[in-house]
């Protein structure tokens, strides 16, 4: 499994968030996540060990561009 791959799910997942209602972005619903991962073929062992790292990025930069547009 490669990179690109973990970050192309993460891209086609993007619509998998799990949002607070205040407006900040929690992370991703893993079990949206690892079901459409497993759909593609994806091992589910290496997502599980990938995800994560994708998730603090991707939390921390929609949390940070919801701040400045604040």
């Amino acid at each position: 499994m490669e990179g690109w791959q973990v970050w192309d799910l993460a891209l086609v997942c993007a619509g998998q968030l799990r949002i607070a209602p205040s407006g900040a972005v929690l992370g991703f619903d893993h079990a949206a996540v690892l079901d459409m991962a497993a759909a593609q073929g994806m091992p589910i062992a290496a997502m599980t060990i990938l995800l994560p790292a994708v998730e603090v990025a991707l939390v921390d930069a929609a949390n940070a561009e919801r701040k400045q547009s604040a």
